[in-house]
């Protein structure tokens, strides 16, 4: 592949095919051999790097919002009612 014959679509395919994981070594690898493509392999490769990073991070915990408010009632009301019962003593 010569960079003026192929598209960055064509770099991106073929780095796809000849990296198992993104690395720094790879990056400088290809910026290398497709030196106008620098900065769209650089994005390339970071986003694949967060892309690899999120696959180890937990699952994102749901938020129950309507548990939540209904506690917070729960307790707001209560303090209410004893500072009218202490108001009334």
């Amino acid at each position: 592949m010569t960079a003026e014959k192929y598209d960055l679509q064509d770099v991106l395919d073929a780095v796809m095919l000849a990296e198992s994981e993104p690395s720094h070594d790879a990056l400088l690898r290809w910026i290398k051999r497709y030196p106008r493509f620098s900065k769209e392999l650089e994005n390339y490769f970071v986003a694949w790097s967060e892309a690899e990073m999120r696959k180890h991070l937990p699952d994102s915990v749901e938020i129950d919002e309507n548990a939540i408010t209904e506690r917070a009632v729960k307790r707001t009301m209560a303090k209410l009612r004893n500072q009218a019962l202490r108001r009334s003593r």
